[in-house]
């Protein structure tokens, strides 16, 4: 049944169309016409989106006159990044989900994901998937485990991107969608939209975070 879920989940996340739906209803009920105008995209695209996400249990439909609005599950974003959470603790070395044939796939899973997933504990890089590694610049994760985060922001995003982190360090559940400027290890600029939400594993509480490049 968790297998199931976790493989949803992921299926749900790494279509562009989907998470673009899922973070847009995260600011509350909307119509395809708002969703049209929201994301820039075909009418088709939203509906054959909303359709997957329903079926899969992520998104409830209500009407209202002549209008359907499309809304989250209660708590739905943010249950989809504890999921993927649970596929990050190897970054600690403190894996919380029993080993398995099953299970290393769908660690592969998160690790194949196409857009970034970096965890931050106590300010630096606990963990990034190969697109991560890849994104930043780096030969190997070996380089990129340890750094501190803001060292790899954009001097004027820094104090945005540390009081972003310090609010889920606080209690704060999720951040909304922002588009970020980061660097590479060779110091060359790219600007990203970056969403991110409180992750704890054992007694360590920090960030996961999804960074998809707009290069």
């Amino acid at each position: 049944m968790k297998n199931r879920l976790y493989k949803r989940v992921f299926g749900a996340l790494a279509n562009d169309v989907r998470l673009d739906i899922l973070i847009a209803l995260r600011s509350g009920q909307k119509n395809v016409s708002e969703l049209v105008a929201m994301l820039q995209l075909d009418q088709s695209a939203i509906s054959h989106g909303l359709s997957r996400l329903m079926r899969d249990g992520f998104v409830l439909m209500t009407t209202k006159g002549r209008f359907r609005y499309y809304r989250l599950c209660s708590g739905g974003f943010d249950q989809l990044m504890k999921i993927v959470g649970q596929f990050t603790g190897s970054g600690w070395q403190l894996p919380v989900i029993p080993h398995s044939a099953e299970n290393e796939r769908l660690y592969r899973m998160v690790d194949l994901f196409p857009h970034a997933i970096m965890v931050e504990s106590d300010g630096k890089i606990a963990y990034l998937n190969k697109a991560g590694v890849k994104l930043f610049g780096a030969s190997t994760l070996s380089r990129l485990i340890g750094r501190e985060v803001l060292s790899l922001v954009v001097p004027r995003y820094r104090a945005i991107v540390k009081q972003r982190i310090k609010r889920l360090h606080s209690g704060a559940g999720s951040n909304p969608l922002l588009k970020e400027e980061w660097y590479t290890l060779e110091g060359l600029r790219f600007k990203a939209n970056v969403i991110s939400s409180r992750y704890r594993l054992g007694k360590r509480i920090g960030a996961i975070a999804i960074i998809r490049s707009l290069v």
